[in-house]
């Protein structure tokens, strides 16, 4: 079984505790009150009327022009931005490829995507550039492409693995933001085509980030503090090294934050939400607002022609605190200068407009981002001068750590299969009758509704655990092979556990994209326990 992993933030309060490493790694990002920083905006211009151009400005006004953004590739846009020293990094969208500009520059990256890929998400560590972003995937299970988050460091594309679905496929994910903390990359995103919350560490899909919100948005580090935003009890909240603030009693959520000297901003959406699935959502009915150190104030749209904000990102320069985000009735990307908006003029497009997608701050002359200091390399002790030093274990190779767990995989499953009652049907499926009832099962051809709980084995280490989920409802056509093939052994009011091995599970989504050392063909196993409540004829 897998060591628990310690959550981000308790990692993160021991992180903070130590003055001398903070002082070798401090990051200012966000500069005091009474300094004035530079401020860029990455987002899209409109070139003619008929195609977008992505674009960035610095102190309102537009920055270098970004290589390959111009009519040819006719739509392109810059997504997030980050500023390190003297350098601009821009990550977006060209030609509907993921890409990213140093300083106007133009860097590809490396993609197998079979459809159109974005770059969402960027962010430095010393001489390491990392992108985060999305693309496409085919699957032998739908017939379309499904989206697949993924981040690259240094142009080198890695897959996100996603949560599975309640059909026991992998759902569809999008990157929404990335941060780098001590020597971990931790990423934020959603579930595509919904507002449920994913998170990766290091690759890997965790089901939480902090024990101080509930929900997490977004992961700063300003000042060698560690600050999050999201929500915790469905309320807008931050958290600061262990310390969680709740910014209001209504329903919302916190979506960015800026600190500048003593001075918290964070922005949020706040309102009533009827559809809970959704919450708190782009387009769920909300109003954009801003915190100043717990104060509310109202992002303003002029003469009210912009009545329902949902804001991305903050960056505070002087005394001017600046946030950008959507318009939801409009569909428009706006600028609020001091919870005004402020529209943006673009030179360099014949319409002059700029919608901006993402802030920053940097300080005149440049901004120095996190970096993570060398691990000191301990001295092998030695009993006397003749002793020689301890020979290293030999390390396990990506090839080799492959078959590994292919091969623990299958020693689980052979193992498995001697419980006593453990039932193996033909194509390889085992089963457990936890709760046996006799009647009527469905076909291929039914509907049905079911409750489970669904675990996910690597090799022979639990990878992730899901509670109880349900009641779902769903055509048998359309659920792993495994997990089809085991409904229809049961009636209603029976529970199942169905251990399902690769070829009938995971082995069906993951022959459709490049090969993953850390979910290999052959390794990944799926443990369902499943209650059958329903048949629905379709």
């Amino acid at each position: 079984m897998a060591t628990k992993q310690l959550p981000l933030f308790v990692f993160l309060i021991f992180f903070n505790s130590s003055a001398a490493l903070f002082t070798a790694v401090a990051q200012i990002k966000k500069v005091q009150p009474q300094s004035v920083s530079d401020i860029y905006m990455a987002g899209v211009g409109n070139g003619n009327g008929e195609y977008y151009m992505a674009s960035y400005f610095k102190n309102m006004k537009p920055g270098l022009p970004l290589a390959g953004a111009d009519e040819s590739t006719k739509e392109s846009y810059g997504a997030a931005i980050c500023v390190v020293g003297n350098d601009v990094y821009v990550a977006g969208c060209l030609g509907k490829k993921a890409v990213y500009w140093k300083n106007g520059q133009l860097v590809q990256l490396a993609n197998t995507s079979v459809g159109p890929g974005n770059a969402s998400a960027i962010t430095v560590a010393g001489n390491d550039v990392y992108v985060g972003g999305n693309g496409e995937k085919r699957a032998s299970y739908s017939s379309r492409n499904l989206a697949q988050a993924r981040y690259w460091k240094n142009g080198q594309e890695v897959l996100l693995p996603g949560p599975i679905s309640d059909n026991g496929y992998e759902e569809e994910t999008t990157v929404v933001s990335m941060a780098i903390v001590g020597d971990d990359l931790y990423i934020i995103g959603r579930v595509a085509y919904a507002y449920k919350p994913v998170y990766w560490k290091n690759g890997q899909l965790v089901q939480t980030l902090a024990n101080g919100l509930d929900r997490v948005e977004k992961i700063e580090i300003v000042n060698g503090n560690v600050y999050a935003v999201g929500s915790k009890n469905d309320k807008a909240a931050y958290w600061k090294n262990g310390t969680t603030t709740i910014l209001t009693s209504e329903e919302s959520l916190a979506t960015a934050i800026a600190v500048a000297g003593n001075d918290v901003y964070v922005t949020g959406i706040i309102g009533s939400y009827s559809a809970k699935a959704l919450y708190p959502g782009f387009a769920n009915g909300g109003v954009g607002k801003y915190w100043k150190n717990g104060v509310q104030m109202d992002l303003i749209g002029g003469k009210g022609q912009y009545p329902s904000p949902y804001p991305t990102s903050i960056a505070v320069s002087g005394h001017d605190v600046y946030i950008v985000g959507i318009d939801q009735d409009n569909m428009m990307y706006m600028l609020w200068k001091n919870g005004q908006h402020t529209p943006l003029t673009n030179n360099n497009s014949r319409d002059g407009w700029f919608g901006p997608w993402a802030v920053t701050a940097g300080a005149p002359g440049g901004v120095k981002r996190y970096t993570t200091p060398p691990k000191p390399q301990p001295v092998p002790a030695r009993s006397s001068a003749t002793t020689p030093p301890p020979t290293p274990a030999p390390s396990v190779q990506p090839a080799n750590a492959t078959a590994v767990k292919a091969e623990q995989a299958a020693r689980y499953l052979s193992e498995n299969k001697l419980k006593p009652d453990v039932i193996t049907t033909a194509s390889g499926l085992q089963y457990e009758i936890l709760q046996p009832q006799s009647g009527i099962k469905p076909t291929l051809s039914d509907k049905v509704s079911y409750k489970f709980k669904r675990t996910m084995i690597v090799g022979n280490e639990v990878k992730d655990e899901r509670a109880t989920a349900g009641p779902v409802n769903l055509s048998m056509a359309l659920l792993l092979p495994g997990l089809s093939e085991g409904l229809k052994l049961m009636s209603p009011g029976s529970k199942y556990r169905f251990t399902i091995p690769p070829s009938l599970g995971a082995d069906t989504q993951l022959k459709d994209r490049p090969a993953d050392p850390n979910f290999p063909l052959g390794a990944v196993i799926m443990v369902f326990e499943v209650e059958l409540l329903e048949i629905l004829h379709n």
